[in-house]
């Protein structure tokens, strides 16, 4: 009889802290709504399809985003322009951010940009504790809520940027008016908090440069070429044998592999050494590896075992060095996570209750 619900603004941050038997809501960033899927509902219960005619979303127009206190109190005060940052279309680089966008679709999608789609989040969230009556009965309900907003501003503009912080900031605001209204209508004597994060990320490649890092983004254009360049010469073809790079996994073109008079292990241990050859890469290692048994007992290798999958998985997963961009768009984010580097895996866990 205990209840479960999770939501957020991304799909993901709510489906996957629901589990089976849980109901998740998340936001659709096209219309504004928070949505479900018929795998929770048949029908939209009554009271989300009023909340959502209430066109809540909207209420942001023709709003800026300003930082909350005075800029010199900032520890970024002067990261508010640099080049690496990818502004999402009408937002710009630099405060103040304009919410309003000519089209209703930009207007929507921006606000997962600027700290109010996390004031939207906890708006519907209150509604849904108030309609569902959590926490108003004998058994135990337990409710999931994923403030993503941060992982979008981190993305966007990096998290040594001057919006990360003025988002921290607002967030603690956005997570002290929730407590207060759990205080008010549950209580908080009557109810235990956990609080973490999904991932951590890493700086900008650029701003670790500025600080004598050894940091940069691979291009995988790029690299791949080079690879295929390398595997051109040693096996006298002229075609591209590495096909396609989904981050962690080369994925061989298996047609032309065949067309040569060797096997796909050859291959693999090719592509290998002529990846290790990339400034960047710190490790790779390859499917037949990896399907034996065969990974030298180290930590990220390791990971690399724990993370391979035999259908879905490429011929070759690579890891590239501590602070190096990895991604199948470089120029589309500031910063990325996904490495099995402890910056991007250590998160924090706080319980409370």
């Amino acid at each position: 009889r205990s209840r479960v619900f999770s939501v957020s603004i991304k799909d993901r941050g709510a489906i996957l802290p629901g589990g089976h038997l849980g109901k998740a809501f998340w936001y659709n960033s096209n219309t504004g709504k928070f949505v479900t899927s018929t795998y929770y509902y048949q029908e939209y219960p009554g009271w989300v399809t009023a909340w959502n005619n209430a066109n809540h979303a909207d209420r942001y127009r023709d709003q800026e985003w300003t930082l909350l206190h005075d800029r010199s109190t900032y520890i970024y005060r002067d990261q508010d322009d640099r080049p690496s940052e990818k502004s999402y279309k009408h937002l710009g680089r630099t405060f103040p951010h304009p919410l309003n966008a000519e089209k209703d679709s930009d207007y929507y999608k921006g606000l997962r940009y600027a700290s109010m789609g996390d004031e939207l989040t906890l708006s519907f969230v209150k509604e849904l504790m108030q309609q569902e009556q959590l926490g108003q009965g004998k058994e135990t309900d337990m409710l999931a809520v994923s403030f993503s907003v941060t992982d979008y501003i981190g993305h966007a503009f990096g998290p040594n940027s001057l919006e990360a912080e003025d988002n921290l900031l607002r967030l603690d605001a956005t997570l002290a008016d929730f407590f207060a209204y759990i205080d008010e209508t549950v209580g908080l004597a009557n109810t235990m908090i956990v609080l973490s994060s999904d991932h951590g990320i890493d700086a900008v490649p650029e701003y670790k440069q500025s600080l004598g890092l050894a940091a940069g983004r691979h291009y995988p254009e790029k690299f791949l070429a080079q690879v295929n360049a390398e595997l051109k010469q040693r096996f006298n073809t002229d075609a591209d044998l590495v096909s396609t790079f989904w981050n962690p996994s080369l994925y061989l073109d298996l047609a032309e592999v065949e067309k040569l008079s060797v096997s796909v292990e050859t291959v693999e241990r090719a592509l290998v050494e002529a990846i290790l050859k990339v400034p960047g890469f710190a490790f790779a290692v390859t499917r037949t590896d990896l399907l034996a048994g065969r990974v030298t007992d180290h930590p990220v290798m390791n990971k690399l075992q724990r993370a391979f999958h035999p259908t879905r998985s490429g011929n070759v997963l690579i890891v590239q060095d501590p602070f190096w961009y990895l991604y199948p768009n470089p120029d589309e984010f500031a910063a990325m996570h996904g490495s099995p580097y402890t910056y991007d895996t250590y998160v924090p866990i706080m319980f409370a209750g």
